[in-house]
């Protein structure tokens, strides 16, 4: 259990500075009174570099002893993140924006990369059973394209298979590293089963959990600083979260892998960053296509319709924290008050990750997808009507329900239609384009310059947007004649 405790600590503290660090960089460049643009390109920096994710994951399948690099990519990720802030206002904007995006390259190893070795820690076969959580990220992504969602992408495996999958279009399924729960039931009664044991599933369930306790506690964190010290102290906390995590890291007893101090070298896990590091016997080197991943979303319809839910409904993720800092000082008169805005629409998240688990939606993927993408549209406008801070805070708590539901139901439309050689090109595929359209979200809010309810209202209209093409689409394609390719 002592392994297991160590690392629940070093996942809850890594991916709390992660989704803290959007809110806290927004309050400190509003403190040093930074252009609302300064905001924004922050929070790109800090998400686009998520893309990396698949090249990081092949780095770690590699790696001789994953600690190494695992505790490299947290100590460099606390560094960058400091260093981005006590340079924000007193030099440049492009150095501290520099120095978030290499932050930022670090985060894919913050969230999948620590659930890839969860497998192999050899004390997880006494762990409790966790309470219900569905969220789930990947090393590819971000927090539901920013920081502060509650629900995260599906985590490849360390061999290349994503850890959310689907067997088959009749039942949807989640498998958080081999914990298969149930998210969406369909009309067929076909499903697989996994081959952990009780033991591993309870760890992974555990895992699952840390997801949503960071996404929660890393704004609150951060806007709870901000209030008591300012916001630098906020983000240097955050920083110092990081590197705690990686010390420890580095003590996680792993089976089959030297575990004694001599063996541990953040040298070479520094070295993995900048070099290819030597394979590990047995191991064999798992890339993802984004051409064929693309290939497969855009000539499967329903992958098509999912996929452009998904990105349209990523610009709104993206820029509702930088919305939710200006709107919450407009209606209560500080930066805080917006950081309050975020904490809501994370506990939101964690309330329906845990909602969905123990009450799996019902109906067709696809389905789901489209009404859930209209019922956030919908919210979002309404949000921006909000006539007093109370009704904003409550708005921003239904609105990360609705993307913690809405987050399930791509997932299993993913796994359903997504073809059986093909699982982990359309997730991992996803996750890039996702958050990349998460951080051109962020950035054009940022660079807005207007008042927090029209920037709802945007948002709201480029969620609606996305409902409508994937109608559209629907429309264009009618059952019966699909094109060739397509999988209905």
């Amino acid at each position: 259990m002592a392994g297991l405790a160590r690392y629940l600590t070093a996942a809850v503290l890594v991916r709390g500075a992660d989704s803290g660090a959007t809110v806290g960089l927004l309050l400190l460049a509003a403190d040093r009174h930074q252009p609302a643009a300064a905001g924004g390109l922050l929070v790109a920096a800090l998400n686009a570099p998520h893309l990396a994710g698949p090249w990081l994951a092949a780095q770690l399948d590699r790696a001789r002893d994953r600690r190494h690099l695992l505790a490299a990519a947290y100590v460099g990720y606390g560094v960058a993140l400091a260093a981005g802030a006590l340079a924000l206002g007193k030099l440049p904007t492009v150095v501290p924006i520099a120095a978030v995006a290499l932050a930022g390259a670090c985060g894919p190893l913050l969230t999948g990369g620590l659930s890839s070795v969860l497998g192999d820690l050899a004390s997880t076969r006494d762990a409790p059973a966790p309470a219900a959580s569905g969220a789930t990220r990947t090393l590819a992504s971000g927090p539901g394209g920013g920081r502060a969602t509650g629900a995260a992408e599906p985590a490849p495996s360390r061999r290349g298979r994503t850890a959310s999958r689907d067997p088959g279009p009749s039942r949807a399924l989640t498998r958080t590293g081999g914990a298969t729960r149930t998210l969406v039931r369909g009309r067929s009664t076909h499903a697989s089963g996994t081959a952990d044991s009780t033991a591993g599933r309870r760890s992974r369930g555990w895992d699952a959990l840390t997801y949503g306790v960071g996404n929660t506690a890393g704004p609150a964190a951060a806007a709870s600083l901000t209030a008591l010290a300012g916001p630098l102290h906020a983000v240097l906390v955050l920083a110092v979260a990081a590197l705690a995590g990686g010390v420890l890291v580095l003590t996680l007893p792993l089976r089959g892998r030297a575990t004694t101090a001599s063996a541990v070298s953040l040298r070479a896990g520094l070295a993995v960053l900048v070099r290819r590091a030597p394979l590990r016997r047995g191991t064999t080197a798992s890339a993802v296509s984004l051409r064929a991943g693309l290939a497969v979303l855009v000539r499967r319809a329903p992958l098509r319709r999912v996929t452009v839910l998904t990105l349209l409904g990523a610009v709104e993720l993206g820029a509702l924290p930088v919305i939710a800092v200006r709107f919450g000082a407009e209606l209560h008169g500080t930066a805080a008050a917006g950081a309050a805005l975020t904490v809501a629409y994370g506990g939101g998240s964690l309330l329906g990750s845990a909602l969905v688990t123990v009450w799996p939606l019902n109906g067709e993927p696809e389905v789901l997808t489209a009404r859930l993408f209209a019922a956030m549209a919908a919210a979002t406008a309404l949000c921006a009507l909000a006539p007093g801070y109370g009704v904003a805070l409550a708005g921003f708590g239904v609105l990360g329900l609705l993307n913690a539901t809405s987050f399930t139901a791509t997932l299993a439309a993913r796994g359903a239609y997504a073809p059986a050689g093909a699982q982990a090109q359309v997730f991992v595929t996803s996750a890039g384009l996702k958050v990349a359209m998460a951080a051109a979200g962020a950035a054009l809010a940022g660079a807005a310059g207007q008042r927090g309810p029209v920037l709802l209202l945007a948002a709201a209209a480029t969620t609606g947007l996305a409902v409508v093409a994937a109608r559209l689409d629907a429309l264009i394609r009618p059952a019966g004649r699909p094109a060739a390719g397509d999988a209905r």
